[in-house]
């Protein structure tokens, strides 16, 4: 089941990493001068200040129909049936089973997902463990998309800034568990020489922000309090959350 948003007794400091999952993925965070941070793992190499971004959406996990497949009302165990390409270990680990299309009136519902069973070949089923029940039953013409946490695995890759994920914190290397921040005073890497009170916008070049004028967004924060200097450290006012 899923739990409310939970603000003392962290299992994990800010400025720590571990190799050990420690929190539910994207749980938020919120200090008491005001800063947000959301709980990820890095899917590469991150420094402090870098803009870290999601992984993209796999194909055949996502608008899959469900031929011969059906599952009961109140399931908390679903049969998945995807397409040709193979599921690891934890990949969709607190990500989302969507119903992307159907004709039973289930379309639009979103379900949280606990852990599922892993596919080496593809093009077959997998057991999908939600962490809430099927509040309808699902039948074989359904859609099904498969879709990881936004923080799943964060990367400083370029040219998708579409999932953006919030800025690294700390440094951390592939496999580790950390804290990204995503609203309130932090810093980021200028991609360029912004003016204070500029609004900002992943680079699609580089692991970085910069002016938003003439990209379509996502608006990410605004430069604060002194200009970027472009491949530095400056201060930004994250408001993604």
């Amino acid at each position: 089941m899923t739990t409310p948003l939970k603000n003392t007794a962290w299992r994990q400091g800010l400025y720590a990493v571990s190799t050990e999952k420690k929190c539910c993925l994207g749980a938020m965070r919120i200090t008491e001068d005001g800063r947000t941070f959301r709980y990820g793992k890095a899917g590469g190499t991150l420094v402090p200040g870098g803009a870290v971004f999601g992984a993209a959406a796999v194909a055949n996990h996502v608008s899959e129909v469900q031929t011969a497949y059906s599952n009961a009302a109140g399931a908390l165990v679903v049969t998945v049936l995807i397409g040709g390409t193979a599921l690891t270990a934890n990949q969709y680990d607190d990500g989302y089973l969507i119903v992307q299309r159907t004709a039973t009136g289930t379309q639009g519902l979103i379900y949280p997902i606990a852990s599922h069973t892993t596919s080496a070949a593809g093009t077959e089923t997998v057991l999908v463990t939600l962490k809430e029940p099927l509040l309808k039953a699902t039948l074989a013409t359904d859609y099904f998309s498969l879709i990881a946490n936004p923080w799943a695995s964060l990367v400083a890759a370029t040219d998708i800034a579409t999932s953006y994920a919030g800025q690294a914190f700390v440094t951390m290397a592939s496999g580790e568990y950390g804290w990204f921040q995503t609203g309130g005073l932090g810093v980021a890497t200028g991609g360029d020489t912004s003016a204070v009170g500029m609004a900002l916008s992943p680079s699609d070049t580089e692991s970085c922000l910069e002016t938003a004028s003439g990209y379509t967004g996502p608006f990410l924060g605004y430069v604060y309090g002194t200009a970027f200097e472009s491949g530095y450290c400056s201060p930004v006012m994250l408001t993604v959350d």
